[in-house]
């Protein structure tokens, strides 16, 4: 299945002295960045780092907050937030949706166990140990996938690893170095680094054997695969009985394939789905329009600047008229003036207790002032509707150098 590991960071600065996801701010209605299709649930993350799912969904629906990685499993899904954390919702009969603390870069959701590659390469499991798939080999690792009882690993030197149910040989990889793999049902593919694709593991629907060409990544499915080959068109085989071979033109970056269907991302950023559209699971939302969202700060100004800690609350408010709101996440806290620490009266740490990437909305902010011009904090929150189109706000507290006027 098709994952992102994107996980941006932004250091202390005179201008930016908390911040997520810095930079240009993407289009509203942006395209999406990663796709994961489930049994009965499909989420993709859109320009923006909204999280955004379609098809049977729990009463709660996804969690709200700015996210970089997804991936969708047997009636659960997990996903990594901005700021490293990993959340999943759904179905937790054996666990698989309480997964451990921690910072990750990616996560990947089988039939009953999940498991997320720690920040520090490490490999972490959770769910269903019935098999040993939530029993991952020691090292470091690049990324991981699984399928329905078994996962494979990507070492540093490009060599694989997998564990797991083994019956059919769909944990026991071939040898040699591969840029990316993908597990599914009972078979796992790789793509070496010369383009050819290579399947293993289950085959009684054709599934394992390859069409001729060259590829980029590969979504393996129950009972068939889909893959991006090298000119960005697709390709699909094996069992076809839903539709689920029966793939869109045009080309395509990633795609994520899954019991009973599919989904690509197109190189225009929109999403394509084929295969069983049972609950809508095969119908991504086409709502491009973002929401409405206002914010503002209670106080709005810290007076009079005599260097203490000051509780401030922030108010967010979110419209959508067209798929509803979803939530909103905090962004960035970010100072006009420096917070250097540096004597002379200037106190350390400035900005207290807001976290990033979260619906936050209580911290606190110091009453001082390193210059002679009034200093401001700016509250950014982005907030997302259920098509993960996104729009930001911003709110402003003040710091005077005078009295402000009543």
């Amino acid at each position: 299945m098709s994952r992102s590991s994107r996980f941006p960071l932004c250091l202390a600065t005179i201008a930016c002295l908390l911040v997520l996801g810095a930079g240009a701010e993407p289009a509203q209605g942006g395209g999406y960045t990663a796709i994961s299709a489930g049994y009965v649930t499909t989420c993709g993350i859109k320009a923006g780092d909204a999280l955004v799912c379609w098809g049977a969904l729990p009463p709660e629906g996804p969690p709200a907050g700015s996210f970089a990685a997804v991936d969708a499993g047997f009636y659960f899904a997990c996903a990594v937030r901005t700021e490293g954390s990993v959340v999943c919702w759904g179905a937790n009969w054996m666990g698989q949706a309480t997964p451990p603390p921690g910072d990750f870069t990616t996560v990947a959701a089988g039939s009953d166990f999940a498991c997320g590659l720690r920040t520090d390469g490490s490999i972490a499991c959770w769910g269903a140990p019935s098999a040993g798939q939530t029993q991952p080999p020691a090292g470091t690792f690049k990324t991981v996938t699984v399928g329905d009882h078994h996962g494979c690993a990507l070492r540093p030197d490009d060599t694989l690893a997998c564990w797991g149910w083994n019956l059919f040989g769909q944990a026991t990889p071939p040898p040699g170095r591969f840029a990316s793999v993908s597990a599914g049902e009972n078979t796992t593919c790789g793509v070496r680094f010369t383009g050819a694709l290579v399947c293993w593991g289950v085959n009684y629907a054709g599934q394992t054997n390859v069409p001729p060409g060259l590829y980029r990544a590969a979504g393996v499915g129950a009972g068939y695969v889909c893959a991006v080959r090298a000119d960005e068109t697709l390709a699909c085989w094996g069992l076809g009985n839903y539709g689920q071979t029966t793939h869109p033109v045009g080309t395509f970056t990633a795609v994520s394939s899954a019991y009973q269907h599919s989904c690509a991302i197109r190189t225009d950023g929109t999403v394509a789905c084929w295969g069983d559209d049972e609950a809508g699971r095969a119908s991504p939302p086409a709502d491009a329009t973002p929401p409405t969202v206002t914010c503002g700060a209670t106080p709005a100004t810290l007076f009079p600047h005599n260097r203490k800690l000051v509780d401030v609350t922030a108010h967010v408010e979110l419209a959508d008229d067209d798929s509803g709101p979803a939530g909103f996440a905090l962004v960035s806290v970010a100072s006009s003036q420096p917070d250097s620490g540096t004597g002379g009266g200037d106190r350390p740490g400035d900005i207290v207790g807001w976290t990033l990437g979260s619906d936050d909305t209580h911290g606190q902010l110091r009453a001082e002032l390193s210059g002679h011009a009034t200093r401001v904090y700016t509250l950014t929150y982005r907030g997302f509707d259920r098509a993960g189109n996104a729009a930001t706000c911003a709110a402003a507290v003040e710091v005077p150098r005078h009295r402000p006027a009543r």
